[in-house]
């Protein structure tokens, strides 16, 4: 029994032995034949017919798109490089060679096409060669020649920042021969589009399409070199800027646009609306440093961003003329009538208040000077004035309705009507003139306060009609260009 089990052990172990040995020396062999003894040379370029061009196809997986750099107007892509040909001088009969269909050389011992990135965006060799990879290359029986390598690309794409952030983009990625002629090396694509199978989607941009279209350059009369360009469509996503640039813009020009409804003796309104003009100064920084240097368009958020400051702007500006009405003189006839007539009830704003102010002004001044003279007055003359408070109120009514030139004419005709024969006239005298100065002074204060008071409403009628413009046009040029962007958006 023992004898049975050592001489299957045995027979195991040698055909393990023998059976790798004569694999292992079929592959031997295989290699032996095509570079040793049949003397392949790499430099030259695998076609039985030197007259004809020997045909690659060519193509990409897009796997990630990396980022797209907008000041650098670069875009960094991570591919998978696939290039496939036929090389008649590395041919076998797999039945010569123990059934071996396909065999994996390292790249440095075949020959290579010279495919190229046209528009590399990246400093060095390495970058913009496609005969740098590593990767083996697949060798088939029938002479076909497969090399799949991953790479990390930077190439040039030229940046549209019109409509940024609600922008398209289209990338090339430009692929060729550098020095075979089409005659000599003819590149195709694998397929019109871009294999998408693998793809990773992107944060700030959504992939949109991915096409692959072959060109020709014809450089001089007869020299002609075929490429392939990969046309990559992008479609930025705007969250970004919305929530940290446009909303925040929109909130502080709102903030700025109502300091017209606070109070106007508040100087806070100002300083306010220019701490929005200082923010809106470090947003349009921020987004100056995201987007590439160009003089020939303005983008869409740069506009915005204008708009809001110079609306900010014009804020302050009406806020200091409104803040400055604030006069004693009388107001002009046409002031008056434009303001309390016209622009009043059509804003809401100090609606009649012309003749309730005139007629609150004379009541309290009739009411104060009537208290004062009662209080300089002793009994016996009021008594000799009748008496009784309204006597002094039609006094002094009299009195505001006369010329201020002749603020004492009533009080004159009253002392010569009514002048006593006592040896208190002097006394009478001296109490008259003071009434008579303290009804001046009471009559220019009441006018004051009233032409203040006026000078107040029509501030505020031009704040209620700042507010009302202001608010109008900041809806309408923001609705504008946030429809305009987000048009371009869906397309």
């Amino acid at each position: 029994m023992h004898t049975r089990i050592c001489i299957l052990w045995l027979f195991l172990v040698l055909f393990l032995i023998f059976g790798t040995e004569s694999k292992d020396d079929d592959e031997l062999r295989l290699l032996d034949d095509l570079f040793v003894k049949r003397k392949y040379n790499k430099q030259v370029r695998p076609v039985d017919n030197k007259d004809k061009p020997l045909k690659i196809q060519f193509g990409i997986a897009y796997v990630q798109l990396v980022g797209i750099d907008d000041k650098e107007q670069m875009m960094v892509s991570n591919i998978w490089v696939r290039q496939k040909w036929n090389n008649t001088h590395l041919k076998w009969d797999p039945k010569k060679y123990g059934g071996i269909k396909s065999i994996n050389v390292d790249p440095i011992n075949v020959w290579l096409p010279d495919i190229v990135l046209y528009n590399n965006a990246k400093k060095g060799h390495d970058s913009l060669t496609m005969y740098k990879f590593k990767t083996k290359v697949i060798l088939s029986s029938n002479g076909e020649n497969k090399w799949y390598a991953p790479t990390i690309i930077r190439s040039g794409c030229s940046i549209d920042i019109t409509y940024f952030p609600f922008d398209h983009q289209q990338c090339k990625l430009q692929f060729g021969s550098w020095t075979y002629t089409g005659e000599q090396v003819d590149i195709e694509s694998m397929d019109s589009k871009v294999d998408l199978n693998k793809y990773l989607n992107s944060s700030q941009f959504k992939l949109i399409s991915a096409t692959a279209t072959r060109y020709f350059t014809k450089y001089g009369c007869c020299l002609t070199y075929p490429y392939i360009d990969f046309v990559l469509h992008f479609k930025r996503q705007p969250g970004f800027f919305l929530f940290n640039v446009i909303i925040p813009s929109l909130v502080i020009t709102c903030f700025a646009i109502l300091t017209f409804s606070s109070p106007h003796l508040t100087g806070e309104r100002v300083g306010l609306a220019i701490e929005s003009f200082l923010s809106l100064s470090f947003l349009c920084l921020m987004v100056a440093g995201s987007i590439p240097i160009n003089s020939d368009v303005t983008p869409l958020i740069t506009k915005f961003l204008l708009m809001c400051m110079a609306m900010i702007s014009m804020a302050v500006l009406f806020n200091l003329v409104s803040m400055n009405l604030l006069q004693s003189q009388a107001i002009p006839p046409l002031v008056r009538f434009i303001f309390f007539h016209v622009l009043g009830p059509i804003v809401g704003v100090c609606e009649g208040r012309n003749k309730g102010l005139q007629k609150r002004r004379k009541s309290i001044l009739i009411k104060e000077q009537g208290a004062r003279v009662l209080s300089y007055l002793d009994r016996t003359t009021a008594a000799e004035l009748g008496n009784d408070t309204m006597s002094a109120a039609s006094l002094l009514q009299s009195a505001h309705q006369t010329p201020s030139k002749q603020p004492s004419m009533p009080y004159k005709r009253f002392q010569k009507k009514n002048k006593p024969t006592t040896p208190t006239n002097n006394a009478m005298d001296v109490i008259m003139s003071n009434v008579d100065e303290l009804v001046k002074r009471s009559h220019i204060e009441a006018i004051t306060l009233a032409n203040k008071d006026f000078w107040r409403c029509v501030a505020q009628t031009l704040d209620r009609i700042f507010l009302i413009s202001f608010f109008l046009s900041f809806i309408f040029v923001s609705a504008v260009m946030l429809l305009k962007g987000f048009g371009h958006h869906i397309k």
